[in-house]
């Protein structure tokens, strides 16, 4: 039989942390190894009890390190393990997303029930990382908005630029790009051959192509 998965606990509440101890202790293939109330103790916490999992609430508070947030990415820093689970009360993209900017490798809800905390706990540990359902929409509009403005800052495109292959997708005139961008005719002609040049195409047709084929429009 393999090792359970050890697990290390972080909330300020001491209510919060007795339910998912009782939740967890459930669970035959994991062992909650320490539990504690502020940021502060994470660290220490981890070097003490060598845990697989951490759980650190968003909130945690403390001194050195702010927030959980913060405790999760000092672990990080150190190196894979453990890996870092956020849990949380809020279903707020911005949270998730700094979570997983500072590297954590989950974002749970506590709302979630305990079969989809221990699935999460047990994908996480396995090297995989997992966001709770009702925030995944959010999570990958984040990432895709993120993608196609890395595109855009490599094509070295403005926003004007993007918002001329916009125009440029419904069929607008020179004429009509014009009085829409508040510019001349020959500053909208030199734009769309400014476009052509760093998409690299020489038509509108493969301009508005290549701009979607790259996710730009």
């Amino acid at each position: 039989m393999s090792e359970p998965i050890r697990v290390l606990l972080a909330d300020d509440h001491a209510v919060v942390r007795r339910g998912i101890c009782s939740l967890l202790k459930q669970e035959p293939d994991m062992v909650v190894v320490a539990e504690v109330a502020t940021a502060d103790e994470v660290q220490g916490a981890v070097s003490a009890s060598d845990p697989d999992v951490a759980l650190i609430d968003v909130r945690l508070s403390g001194s050195d390190a702010p927030t959980g947030i913060d405790a999760a990415r000092r672990l990080k820093r150190l190196g894979p393990r453990p890996r870092v689970a956020i849990i949380s009360a809020f279903d707020d993209s911005e949270y998730v997303f700094d979570s997983i900017h500072a590297g954590a490798d989950a974002y749970i809800l506590k709302t979630v029930s305990e079969d989809v905390l221990a699935d999460a706990i047990r994908s996480i540990h396995a090297g995989e990382r997992f966001v709770s359902g009702p925030l995944l929409g959010d999570v990958l509009t984040q990432f895709a908005d993120l993608a196609r403005w890395r595109v855009q800052q490599d094509l070295e495109l403005s926003d004007e630029d993007i918002a001329a292959l916009r125009m440029l997708s419904d069929g607008a005139t020179i004429a009509e790009m014009s009085a829409t961008m508040y510019c001349s005719q020959a500053t909208s002609k030199r734009r769309q051959r400014v476009i052509f040049q760093k998409l690299g195409v020489s038509t509108r047709t493969q301009a508005v192509a290549e701009a979607m084929r790259r996710g730009l429009i």
